[in-house]
C-alpha cells in the first residue's frame, strides 16, 4: 500500500466562513463546522487529504469545541466554580478526557478561576446576603471549591460584628414577638446565618429590643382569644386554661402576664 492509500480519511474540497466558525465541507458529502481556533490548529485548506487518524482528531476537536461553546453560554448568564461547570459537562455524557479539556481551555483564559470566586463569595455576597464565617464556607463547600482553596480565605472578627449587628437590626425590625421569644427567634437565625455564637449573642444583645409594653400588651390579647376560641370547642375549666396558658409560654409571653390576661378573661 503507498502514500496516498494511507490518507483515506477524506478530502477538503470546499471551505466557507460563517458567522458561528468556518463550514468545511470534504468529498464524502460530509460538513463540519470548526471554530476558528480549530481551524488554525489542524490546518485546514481546500484539497487537503485527511487520513483517518486526523479526521478522528477534527471530528473529536470539533466534538470538544460544541461544549466548550456550550460552557461559555452557562458562563454569560452567571459565574460558575469548576465543580459547577465539570458537573453539567458530566451531565451532557461526556467522557471524563473531553470534559478535563473544556475545563482546562476555561481556567487557561480565566473564565473559571475558584480562587477568585471564593474571595468574592466571601466579600461581596456574604455581606450582601448578612452570611457568617460558617455559612460562607458550607456555601462555597457545596458548590465544589477545594479545601485547600478554602484555607486561603481570611474573615476579620471586625466584619463578622459588622455583618451579624445589620442583620440583627433587620430581625429586631421584623419580628414582632414578645421579649423573651423575639431574642431566641433573633438568636436562631444569627446562628442559622453561619455566625459564631459569642457574636451572635453580641449581636441580639445590643440590636434585639423587647416591644413596647403597648404593643406585647395588643399581642398577648389576641393570642389568648385565638387560643381560647381554639381549644374551648373541646375542652372547659382547668383542662381548658391549661391549653390556654401552654400555648401561650409556647409563643413566648411571660407567666405573671399571662396570668393576668386569664384572669381578666374568667371576669368577662
Amino acid at each position: 500500500m503507498n502514500v496516498s492509500e494511507k490518507r483515506t480519511g477524506d478530502t477538503v474540497v470546499s471551505i466557507r466562513y460563517r458567522k458561528s466558525g468556518v463550514e468545511v465541507s470534504f468529498a464524502s458529502g460530509n460538513k463540519l463546522l470548526l471554530s476558528a481556533a480549530t481551524f488554525t490548529e489542524f490546518r485546514v485548506y481546500e484539497g487537503k487529504e485527511l487520513t483517518e487518524e486526523e479526521l478522528s482528531a477534527l471530528l473529536k476537536a470539533t466534538y470538544e469545541d460544541t461544549y466548550y461553546s456550550q460552557a461559555l453560554r452557562w458562563l454569560t448568564k452567571r459565574v460558575l466554580t469548576e465543580a459547577e461547570i465539570s458537573a453539567k459537562l458530566l451531565n451532557k455524557e461526556l467522557d471524563q478526557d473531553t470534559v478535563y479539556s473544556i475545563v482546562k481551555r476555561l481556567k487557561d483564559q480565566k473564565l473559571i478561576d475558584d480562587e477568585a470566586y471564593a474571595r468574592t463569595y466571601a466579600k461581596d455576597i456574604g455581606a450582601f446576603r448578612y452570611y457568617g464565617k460558617k455559612k460562607i464556607l458550607q456555601e462555597l463547600r457545596q458548590k465544589g471549591i477545594p479545601e485547600d482553596v478554602l484555607k486561603t480565605l481570611k474573615f476579620k472578627e471586625e466584619t463578622e460584628r459588622e455583618k451579624a449587628f445589620r442583620y440583627a437590626s433587620l430581625l429586631n425590625s421584623k419580628f414582632i414577638s414578645p421579649s423573651e421569644k423575639k431574642k431566641q427567634k433573633a438568636y436562631a437565625a444569627l446562628l442559622q446565618r453561619g455566625f459564631d455564637e459569642t457574636v451572635a449573642h453580641e449581636a441580639v444583645e445590643s440590636c434585639v429590643v423587647p416591644p413596647e409594653k403597648e404593643v406585647e400588651t395588643r399581642l398577648l390579647d389576641r393570642h389568648y382569644r385565638l387560643a381560647r376560641a381554639k381549644y374551648a370547642r373541646k375542652y372547659g375549666g382547668y383542662e381548658l386554661n391549661q391549653r390556654i396558658y401552654a400555648s401561650l409560654r409556647k409563643k413566648g409571653f411571660r407567666h405573671e402576664d399571662i396570668k393576668a390576661i386569664m384572669a381578666q378573661g374568667e371576669e368577662e
